[in-house]
């Protein structure tokens, strides 16, 4: 890795804590008994990153009418889960996109 490189990621990520805080907004929609969406905020955990959650099936219904339209509008198949990193959009459970949009 460059010296140039290393001074990017230092720069984007600062330890605060045990969680890593990133200059990107990460919010993830779920499903509470999806096994995909509970695998990737296992792994937005275990790499101590910080990040919003919806689990949209425990929302009252004008919360989850609310949060559809809100995911729909990043992924109109409506799938689960939909992770935003900053301006990314991640369908599914990627771990590689994941990291790729956290410049880890």
């Amino acid at each position: 890795m460059s010296v140039l490189n290393l001074l990017d990621k230092i720069i984007m990520i600062r330890k605060r804590g045990d969680k890593i805080m990133t200059n990107k907004t990460i919010k993830i929609y779920t499903l509470s008994t999806c096994s995909h969406c509970k695998a990737a905020k296992k792994f937005l955990n275990d790499l101590s990153v910080q990040y919003d959650c919806v689990d949209v099936d425990l929302l009252d219904a004008e919360d989850k009418a609310t949060a559809l339209d809100e995911v729909r509008k990043y992924n109109p198949k409506l799938t689960f889960p939909t992770i935003l990193c900053g301006d990314k959009v991640i369908i599914g459970f990627q771990d590689r996109e994941i990291k790729e949009a956290l410049g880890l």
